[in-house]
């Protein structure tokens, strides 16, 4: 151990961290001023590289580092949090680690970022690294058996997980003979005694930034439940959506790890709590009364009591904003783990929109198309945006016309609006205001802003609809909405009178409305009527 202390240098720790529920380092990174929380079950090391500084930045190893910071830290582990560290950082923290764990009965490592093998040796490496040939990996980069012995205590059962095994970026600046040699992803590793280390890819293989496997560990991990079964339905769904992904795992836990359930229970109507709802919850235990009956543990339906929940009504509550990352993930990983056509769907709409996971047109475009051949609506519209968008598949509008009226005349409030914007453009079909305006209609008569406010720009022009009360109605149907446009629209309407009684008061009321929540123009028009917001 001290020989392994002296190879590492010992500079000020830098660091970020963040603030979650179980203990985190902050400012103090000496071990001698550590103090344990009570009732900790052990201790956690988690790393994220993601800005580097030379070649090959990734965008989601630090963000996943807070994903997986978090959900341990709900698990009675006080938990240590790097990210973006140098060679220097990195070196220090680990060996402030090594004197810490020795206080605790269990030890978890995370690391993502950019990790390969060089000779048959594996390297972590840290944010300032820049080989410039391979020799000088070794110098630049820090050794994963060398970090495996400075935690190497045999009594105390090690968790240690490598999101690691990235393409080499810097073997572009090699000789062609040097890069000639080189094996992508990782070697197999020499496990050290009561460890277990899981890869999220077999050896000399590699995966992309955006893979799976944090997001699904880091939800399975919040479920609660022991290892193995956890690394049994990670791995799961991680072939299910990259079958070319397989998790690796070498060494063995004298004893299993197991992390405390969570007793987390699934509300389809409410992601936080029913204390936005304001519905009756006799029992007090969150969920409505009417919705006792679907109670869902870990995502699973006790029964088929629960009401419908329709794709707008799924939409519009995992947009909302006080809707948490991690519910979000929860929300992924409860329809990964199904089957049917209306979890496809909505899993592929999760993964174009990045929301509750990384974005990942491949795997959105691949989800559409199963549920849209199975006459998913949602799925169809999807589909259509993926064709109109270009994402994923080569722009093709008549393909997303094809599947946006698909979508709609199966009832798909989106596919609805897609059509409309279609038949007003000419996207994909023959341009028909008066089809546009039935299709827009359809979508905003079930609450959506988008479809609203396009039709009062369709009845505000003299030379398409011409009819100011129809514009004045659904500009009035969006402002109810919240729509800042619409708002700002209406108290112009009611400032010249326009297809409603003249009112400076209500323009007035209007133009604040928007202007606080940004609306530039509504500001402007305040501050000319020499009103503030």
């Amino acid at each position: 151990m001290k020989a392994l202390k002296s190879f590492f240098l010992l500079n000020l720790l830098l660091f970020t961290t963040t603030a979650l529920d179980a203990q985190i380092n902050t400012e103090e990174a000496n071990y001698r001023n550590w103090v344990k929380s009570e009732n900790s079950k052990g201790i956690a090391l988690v790393i994220g590289n993601s800005n580097y500084l030379h070649n090959g930045k990734l965008l989601e190893p630090a963000n996943d580092a807070q994903l997986i910071a978090n959900s341990i830290s709900t698990k009675n582990y006080d938990v240590e949090i790097g990210l973006n560290l140098t060679k220097d950082s990195l070196e220090k923290l680990i060996i402030d680690f090594s004197e810490k764990l020795k206080r605790y009965d269990q030890v978890i490592v995370f690391y993502a970022g950019h990790g390969f093998q060089i000779d048959g040796e594996n390297y972590l490496i840290p944010t300032d690294a820049n080989p410039q040939k391979k020799e000088e990996v070794k110098l630049e980069c820090v050794n994963i058996n060398s970090f495996l012995q400075a935690i190497n205590d045999p009594d105390k059962p090690k968790l240690i997980i490598l999101d690691a095994c990235r393409n080499n970026p810097f073997k572009k600046d090699w000789t062609d003979s040097q890069r000639s040699l080189l094996t992508e992803g990782m070697n197999n590793v020499s496990a050290i005694r009561n460890s277990l280390l899981i890869f999220s890819t077999t050896k000399n293989t590699t995966v992309l930034d955006n893979n799976p496997f944090t997001e699904s560990l880091s939800a399975e991990i919040e479920q609660g439940g022991c290892i193995s079964k956890i690394m049994s339905n990670v791995a799961s769904l991680v072939r299910k959506l990259r079958p070319n992904q397989v998790i690796w795992q070498e060494g063995i836990l004298e004893k299993e790890l197991c992390f405390d359930q969570s007793g987390y229970r699934y509300n389809p109507n409410n992601t936080q709590s029913n204390e936005r709802n304001n519905l009756p919850d006799e029992d007090k235990d969150g969920i409505p009364d009417a919705l006792d009956n679907c109670i869902m543990e870990a995502g699973v339906p006790e029964n088929s009591g629960c009401p419908p929940e329709s794709s707008f009504d799924w939409w519009r509550r995992i947009e909302n904003e006080n809707t948490s990352p991690t519910d979000l993930h929860k929300e992924a990983i409860v329809l990964s783990k199904a089957s049917s056509p209306d979890a496809k769907g909505k899993l592929s709409f999760m993964y174009r929109r990045a929301v509750g996971v990384s974005r990942n047109y491949e795997i959105a475009l691949q989800l559409a198309q199963d549920a849209a051949k199975e006459g998913d609506a949602f799925a169809q519209n999807n589909l259509a945006m993926l064709y109109m968008s270009g994402k994923g598949v080569p722009v093709n509008v008549k393909n997303a016309f094809y599947w946006g009226k698909k979508s709609a005349d199966n009832g798909d409030v989106f596919g609805q609006f897609l059509t409309g914007y279609c038949y007003e453009g000419g996207r994909g079909v023959d341009q028909s205001d008066s089809l546009a305006i039935i299709y827009y209609t359809l979508s905003a008569n079930q609450g959506y802003t988008s479809p609203q406010i396009n039709l009062a720009l369709i009845f505000a022009d003299e030379n398409r609809g011409n009819d100011m009360k129809k514009a004045f109605y659904w500009y009035s149907m969006a402002a109810e909405n919240g729509h800042p446009k619409a708002q700002n629209n209406l108290g112009s309407m009611y400032l010249r009178g326009d297809g409603v009684e003249q009112s400076d008061i209500k323009a007035i009321e209007y133009y604040r409305r928007a202007a606080q929540q940004g609306h530039k123009t509504a500001q402007d028009n305040l501050l000319k009527l020499g009103e503030k917001w």
